[in-house]
């Protein structure tokens, strides 16, 4: 089941570690925030993206579907 499989890769994602990265790294060398997308066969799926700072970051989320 996607509903399931989603909140088990959310739960897993290394959230902390990949958003200290992007942070401590030079603006040149990362252009985007850690982020989790996962779609079922039909093209629909949920985006997840975190902003901000390590003490104060915002999670993004975002339904994406294939164009009818």
């Amino acid at each position: 089941m996607v509903k399931d499989e989603f909140i088990d890769k959310f739960k897993n994602f290394l959230w902390a570690d990949l958003f200290r990265l992007q942070l401590d790294v030079n603006e040149n060398q990362i252009h985007c925030s850690p982020s989790l997308n996962i779609e079922d066969d039909k093209g629909d799926g949920v985006f997840v993206s975190v902003a901000g700072d390590l003490d104060e970051y915002e999670f993004y989320v975002c339904y994406e579907r294939p164009i009818t």
